[in-house]
């Protein structure tokens, strides 16, 4: 997938005030090694609990830079900086929320870069967020130096607001999630009820298409979507329409009088279930092609939630196909889309290739 960071001018004018003027970068391919004795990074993230996915997340992704300092808690005053006066990077990996009301964390009197690392930062500009173009402020407010989102979206909407961003796409554990060798039959979905999933059942039982629900603890989850010949997600944004009464409507009928937004970006479901082997059928986003996916070779998308029966109805009864589109999804997933390859596109967002 590469790295792509936002050119932006005022923020670098803000940063080369008062960072150090050279980072010393890695090159793909290097050895997981440390590769300067002088680069030192630290990890500020809240764990999410045993067998969570987003803590695979952030110990994959940070797995080349090993941090010499990982804390649980974000710093408070001089005495918690002070201990990261020393590192060449700060990295930080919060649910938003709580870096939106915290007061400010002062990262801007640190010599080395902080790095907000962010996947769900679509929330800024879409109605996934509750927080809605708040983001900037916060970013801003703390002293951060780079913001680390997982979509082109995001990229292009905090590059236009003044902030300095790179793109490093969501990947998966291909530990957790590969290929069995079972005997596979039908389709799944999974995942919580959002109103756009909700409506994408409702339209795909309404048309007599067959589907399960595989969600299962993220231990087996592998396991449950190796029955499959494929799963079927949206992650479309929802607006209710008529104000007051429209989001009323919601609460008694999801999916009722209710605008749909484009998906942001590619989420997670769409590598777990790639990498276990499954056809994947998902919205068409401009960042599956960037990824290497091609709709019929090794993913299946569609344009909105009709197109998806539609797109659905057709590979029914076409298993061997979905079977060959999930084993293309499989291959290309573990090539490309592994946290080994993310965390080496991260350290390269982060401590940038000098030319």
């Amino acid at each position: 997938a590469g790295v792509e960071v936002g050119e932006n001018p005022m923020a670098a004018r803000c940063a080369a005030s008062r960072r150090p003027a050279c980072w010393t970068g890695a090159v793909l391919g290097e050895p997981s090694v440390s590769h300067t004795a002088a680069r030192r990074v630290a990890l500020i993230h809240r764990p999410a609990g045993r067998n969570r996915p987003e803590d695979d997340v952030i110990r994959a992704h940070v797995r080349r830079l090993k941090p010499e300092q990982v804390t649980d808690r974000l710093p408070v005053g001089e005495p918690d900086l002070g201990r990261l006066r020393h590192m060449d990077a700060v990295i930080v990996y919060w649910p938003y929320r709580w870096l939106h009301d915290a007061p400010e964390l002062g990262f801007g009197a640190l010599p080395g870069k902080a790095v907000m690392l962010e996947h769900d930062a679509f929330g800024d500009f879409s109605s996934w967020g509750s927080l809605q173009g708040t983001w900037p402020t916060t970013f801003h407010r703390h002293g951060f130096d780079l913001l680390i989102c997982s979509g082109h979206s995001s990229l292009e909407h905090f590059t236009r607001m003044g902030v300095q961003a790179a793109v490093v796409h969501k990947g998966v554990s291909i530990d957790r999630f590969q290929p069995l060798g079972r005997p596979r039959q039908g389709l799944c979905t999974y995942g919580t009820d959002y109103t756009s999933r909700v409506m994408m059942k409702r339209k795909l039982v309404a048309a007599g298409i067959e589907f399960s629900d595989a969600t299962s603890p993220y231990a087996t989850l592998n396991s449950r979507l190796n029955e499959y010949c494929g799963m079927v997600t949206t992650v479309r944004g929802t607006e209710p329409r008529f104000g007051t009464g429209g989001r009323l409507l919601q609460r008694l009928r999801p999916g009722t009088f209710v605008r749909q937004e484009p998906a942001p970006e590619p989420m997670m479901k769409v590598f777990e279930a790639a990498a276990a082997g499954c056809a994947v059928f998902t919205d068409d986003v401009a960042d599956l092609a960037v990824l290497g996916f091609e709709n019929g070779k090794n993913i299946v998308t569609f344009s909105d939630l009709d197109d998806c029966v539609e797109v659905v109805r057709h590979y029914c009864t076409r298993h061997d196909e979905m079977l060959a589109i999930g084993e293309a999804g499989a291959n290309l997933v573990k090539e490309r889309h592994s946290w080994d390859q993310r965390s080496i596109e991260l350290e390269r967002a982060i401590f940038p290739p000098q030319v």
